[in-house]
């Protein structure tokens, strides 16, 4: 049986994600700001900071399954495949996520759900 949850990278990377979301949000109103007239440069920057955050939290998911735990990204080459077998889940915060023994070293995930329930259902498939 597959589970599928959702999740944020690591601690760092989601503070930098999120501040450049901001900062093109704050960019589009500064550019609606200096015009007298609706500005179709704001109203451009604006969507695609839009679909940028969008893309972000519909492909950042996790799937587990008996062998595998998948970590899909935003492009499909970034995808990470994980034996759950050689998996140690630790549980560093209500809802962050420490992963060791991945090839890809140790990764911090943060999840939108509680990271204990995870957790488990990482441990249930090892």
């Amino acid at each position: 049986m597959r589970q599928r949850f959702s999740y944020q990278p690591a601690i760092m990377d989601a503070v930098i994600f999120w501040g450049l979301i901001i900062a093109g949000y704050g960019l589009a109103v500064t550019l609606q700001m200096e015009t007298s007239n609706v500005s179709l440069l704001a109203i451009i920057v604006a969507l695609v900071t839009s679909l940028v955050v969008i893309l972000q939290v519909v492909r950042y998911h996790g799937t587990i399954s008996a062998q595998h735990l998948t970590l899909r990204r935003v492009l499909p080459s970034n995808t990470l495949t994980i034996p759950v077998k050689d998996l140690n889940i630790s549980v560093i915060g209500k809802h962050r996520l420490l992963l060791q023994g991945t090839p890809y070293g140790d990764l911090q995930i943060g999840t939108w759900r509680k990271a204990s329930l995870i957790a488990q259902l990482l441990n249930n498939h090892n």
